[in-house]
């Protein structure tokens, strides 16, 4: 969020509102501001949100959970253990050996930690939109259904989304130019140190990543096992 990539997703959402009830998963922290999301960027009594905050929440609204009830459902989740898997991931390793968060401190990271710093490129080219990396497809997907729908609307928000696409390319860039082009700060070089947990979660998100994007197939047909076979071209 804060990059437009909640009102992209928004926009394609109400794109294909005729398969709706629609569910968002989220931090349990950013629950309220995705109800506030949804109700900025959705037109006047388009949906009904629920924000669902014990088990035994029944979602209201109309047509309840019916195929087209317009009903958007907000559920929060634990992701302690997916944040630690991505981008976060790096940050996390960096930050307890540079005691900050600051984008600076990111300043030579290929120079001492080059793993570290690859995955971070590839975790930052996946956010940016770059193919071949996992997240070119979910940009296309978004700017496909956008434009598929054919509606004023719809074509002004993906003006949005192209424009926050590249803003959101040069915030990642700066952090990319920090790792690879800048020196260490205070001419720090000493290694980091990474624990085995964050290591493996690494790899495995960053081959992920690559593998996604080359094989975008295995996410539309995740589950479907004839699907799944198709991605590999067998």
């Amino acid at each position: 969020m804060g990059l437009g990539k909640s009102a992209q997703a928004i926009a394609v959402a109400a794109a294909y509102h005729a398969d709706w009830p629609l569910l968002v998963m989220c931090p349990s922290s950013l629950r309220d501001t995705w109800k506030r999301e949804l109700a900025a960027w959705l037109p006047p009594g388009f949906a009904h949100v629920h924000v669902v905050t014990k088990g035994k929440d029944e979602p209201p609204g109309p047509g309840g959970l019916t195929r087209g009830s317009r009903l958007a459902v907000v559920v929060s989740y634990d992701l302690v253990a997916a944040v630690s898997g991505t981008v976060f991931g790096v940050v996390i390793a960096v930050a307890r050996k540079t005691r900050s968060g600051e984008i600076s401190s990111y300043g030579g990271l290929f120079g001492y930690a080059p793993g570290l710093a690859s995955l971070m490129t590839i975790f930052m080219a996946s956010l940016a939109g770059i193919p071949p990396l996992g997240g070119w497809f979910g940009k296309f997907t978004a700017f496909q259904a956008l434009i598929s729908a054919g509606t004023g609307w719809s074509y002004a928000l993906a003006v949005v989304g192209a424009v926050n696409s590249v803003v959101a390319f040069g915030y990642y860039g700066s952090i990319l130019r920090e790792m690879w082009m800048k020196p260490a700060p205070h001419g720090d070089t000493a290694p980091v140190v990474v624990p085995s947990a964050i290591s493996v979660a690494l790899a495995i998100t960053g081959l992920s990543t690559l593998v996604l994007g080359v094989l975008p197939g295995l996410v539309i047909h995740f589950g479907d096992l004839a699907g799944l076979t198709g991605a590999f071209g067998n």
